[in-house]
């Protein structure tokens, strides 16, 4: 015999990117017990991977599969699951690093909130192609989630999004000529990069900055020192609560 079961409410929601029109449930105890673990973890690999089980465990719609979903829309989704299940309103914390007349810094916890339901993406429409001259280019593939934050962060140093650009190429193409990323080695890759100009390079690394985000800009006032704070929240990481 089981005990006795309880219905959860159930909402719907369309994705930016893909269009796709998920109806879910709010995501329940067992989960925002997974999510506290990864959050203390500190871990930014914990914390996607538990955001995305939660996600995949909450879709009712048949046939969906997170990992297969464009990265921006996983944000999109998770800020609406988590409106749903805790409130639209989360709050998030930023550290005033003002140095005072003392020398010391101010150190004290500002305080954000955030209205989920009103996070929006930047644009909802993407050009994968991507030509470096004439007759030649490289068709991308949207980045996965870790890769996207790494290079939201490390945007300009070449040694380390290398390897992540090479994870996003889909395919190359010389006229009618097309060599899949897949049947090449990731050494091949970078030593295509490698042999770019620099303008051409940066066709690609501007396109991958440039993808559709989810962000909110904030200007806040010290109320210990007095200072003026712009603060950007960009990505998952920044909002997950």
């Amino acid at each position: 015999m089981t005990f006795i079961t309880i219905d959860q409410p159930t909402y719907t929601t369309t994705l930016p990117i893909s269009k796709i029109k998920l109806k879910f449930r709010c995501f329940l105890a067992k989960e925002d017990k997974l999510l506290l673990i990864a959050k203390e973890s500190g871990d930014p690999d914990d914390i996607n991977n538990a955001i995305k089980q939660v996600l995949q465990n909450c879709i009712i719609t048949k046939n969906i599969d997170v990992e297969s979903l464009p990265t921006i829309d996983v944000e999109y989704f998770y800020y609406q699951l988590s409106a749903r299940t805790k409130g639209d309103l989360v709050e998030s914390k930023y550290i005033c690093q003002h140095t005072l007349e003392n020398g010391e810094e101010c150190g004290n916890i500002l305080t954000l909130s955030v209205d989920l339901l009103e996070l929006n993406v930047t644009k909802t429409e993407i050009d994968y192609n991507i030509p470096l001259n004439i007759s030649s280019g490289v068709v991308m593939k949207y980045p996965e989630l870790k890769v996207l934050n790494i290079i939201r962060k490390f945007g300009d140093d070449l040694s380390v999004i290398y390897p992540l650009i090479a994870k996003c190429i889909d395919y190359g193409y010389m006229g009618d000529k097309i060599i899949y990323a897949k049947d090449v080695t990731e050494e091949d890759l970078i030593t295509f990069l490698e042999t770019l100009s620099r303008e051409q390079l940066y066709k690609i690394i501007d396109w991958m900055i440039e993808l559709p985000s989810i962000k909110k800009t904030f200007d806040i006032i010290c109320d210990n020192c007095g200072t003026k704070h712009t603060v950007k929240l960009d990505g998952l990481l920044d909002f997950f609560t």
